[in-house]
């Protein structure tokens, strides 16, 4: 690195590992972008702070859920169903492929709700997932990006509106059924927004995700999906 000497503008070679703290005069001085870097400091320390806090609270709250309230799977289906015993209470289920049988799909599955005075209900496609014993543990729900009116007439609008609709009347669903979330998160990337909110329960986690971008209202990007997973013994708290 070179220096020049302020008496004498000759060149001072030096190593990074010389360079101390009495050569801070050399540099450029900018009020405005030394105020942006420390306030670029600040939010760092700020979000250091936030991620702290977040992650002490989910550790404490990790069962904040009742008990009593855990489903033990999606309404017919329990954690531990086989094949055969899911066929019985979902005699729509099909296997997803005719040689693979660790799902089961149900295509179209309805689901009314309301949001902001519309009655409508969304339809979904949803995945039962099964282990290598065959057994029930996790349950997939994902939006088909259609909304339709009460006497099944299509009613139309972007996948932006849908994924919004969606979110709004499944969240109200899942924190009546529920309470309130255990954890929650949402982040942003430019125009896209991404959502999060999941209940914890000894057997049963169930997860909600939402993604929307306004500034792109037609992508199959917005999208709304809802996730029971089972719990094992070693993962309950």
């Amino acid at each position: 690195m070179n220096v020049l000497r302020w008496a004498d503008n000759q060149l001072l070679d030096l190593k990074w590992e010389e360079i101390g703290e009495h050569y801070g005069r050399y540099r450029l001085r900018v009020p405005e972008a030394e105020r942006a870097m420390a306030r670029s400091l600040e939010e760092v320390a700020s979000m250091k702070t936030l991620v702290a806090v977040v992650i002490t609270f989910g550790a404490s709250s990790a069962l904040a859920q009742n008990p009593n309230d855990d489903p033990g799977g999606w309404t017919k289906a329990k954690w531990g169903m086989t094949e055969q015993e899911l066929r019985k209470v979902f005699p729509e289920a099909e296997p997803l492929q005719k040689d693979v049988f660790q799902h089961l799909d149900i295509q179209h599955f309805r689901i009314d709700g309301e949001s902001i005075g519309a009655k409508l209900a969304e339809l979904f496609k949803v995945t039962f997932v099964l282990d290598k014993e065959t057994k029930l543990t996790s349950v997939h729900l994902a939006t088909e990006g259609k909304l339709v009116k009460a006497d099944g007439t299509d009613f139309g609008g972007p996948p932006v509106s849908v994924a919004q609709f969606t979110e709004i009347f499944l969240l109200q669903k899942l924190t009546d059924n529920y309470g309130k979330p255990t954890q929650t998160s949402s982040e942003k990337d430019g125009g896209t927004k991404t959502q999060k909110w999941v209940w914890i329960f000894p057997t049963t986690q169930i997860s909600l995700d939402c993604i929307t971008d306004p500034t792109r209202p037609n992508s199959d990007l917005n999208r709304t999906d809802l996730f029971y997973q089972q719990r094992k013994k070693d993962s309950a708290l």
